[in-house]
């Protein structure tokens, strides 16, 4: 065969490769879509919502917001029995004392303490551990000892917290008790926000038997912004017995929302909710069944800044 005739173009084999490329170029088409509308569909149609994530799996800036609602839950309730567990389980293998003083530490190295808030939360720290003899201080704490701060609870000297039990007590929905004061103390209101600085933008029902007779908070910043955690919720309703009222904070579930916070109604009863001086108070929520299974009706509240 003559080199002449191995050029000659012959429209067969042309037309089978041609056919080749078409089919190769489908069939990339249709795996980059479907690879496309995958990562579409798990980031924006249906993205993963991580739920029960422990204290001890928070990362570090996470971690910061959580104990600083709980700095902030100590400075209300004085109860250092509940703020050391809480503390303990952030990361059960520390001293919770030594682990206020390095979040107190790790905020100034930062530049954390910027707000009248942030102060609250590090003197509130400062007075949870400043009576432990065992506690490695590294950072400058003398500067938040100021006579301005006559709120600080004084520690009593005590080396070790007896009849501490380690339970995780951040994944317990708030129930109403008979120890919390019907009237909230003055001494503490909101340590960043004025009074009426937040608006009740949304009151919605559902119906869920996975969570019945809950009421959803969610706080956050003007123009659909972030959640704010460490704002002070109160919730008031009547019983037989008379009136009464719970104040938790937003913050303590930082796996749903650093502004979120949820309270758990009881059926027949009606319940009303504001952010304590910080906005007017809601419609009445009644906790009353709907549906056929006794499942009672939830409400989500959603708090936004002026």
């Amino acid at each position: 065969m003559s080199n002449q005739e191995e050029l000659l173009y012959d429209p067969r084999v042309a037309q089978s490769s041609s056919h080749g490329l078409i089919f190769a170029a489908i069939v990339a088409v249709f795996l980059l879509g479907g690879i496309a509308f995958g990562l579409f569909y798990a980031w924006e149609l249906s993205p993963v919502v991580e739920q029960d994530t422990r204290p001890d799996q928070l990362r570090m800036e996470e971690r910061l917001h959580y104990v600083g609602a709980i700095a902030l839950d100590y400075a209300y309730l004085r109860d250092r029995n509940r703020t050391y567990n809480l503390l303990l389980a952030v990361d059960p293998s520390a001293d919770p004392f030594q682990l206020a003083v390095d979040t107190v530490c790790e905020m100034t190295r930062r530049g954390r303490v910027q707000t009248s808030g942030d102060i609250e939360i590090i003197r509130s720290l400062i007075a949870f551990f400043s009576a432990q003899p065992n506690v490695s201080i590294g950072c400058d704490i003398q500067v938040f000892a100021t006579s301005s701060a006559p709120n600080l609870p004084t520690a009593t000297p005590n080396r070790s917290v007896p009849t501490v039990t380690p339970i995780p007590v951040f994944t317990k929905t708030p129930t109403q008790s008979a120890n919390i004061p019907t009237t909230p103390p003055e001494r503490f209101p909101s340590p960043t926000l004025p009074s009426d600085e937040f608006i009740v933008l949304q009151t919605s029902r559902f119906c869920s038997p996975n969570a019945s007779g809950v009421i959803e908070i969610r706080v956050r910043r003007a123009n659909f912004g972030d959640g704010i955690a460490g704002v002070p919720v109160e919730v008031q309703w009547n019983s037989p017995t008379g009136q009464r009222s719970q104040i938790f904070y937003t913050g303590l579930k930082p796996d749903r929302d650093a502004g979120y916070a949820d309270f758990q109604m009881q059926e027949g009863l009606t319940y009303q909710v504001r952010l304590f001086n910080l906005s007017g108070l809601t419609e009445r929520l009644e906790a009353v069944p709907c549906d056929e299974d006794g499942t009672l009706r939830s409400y989500q509240i959603i708090f936004q800044s002026r």
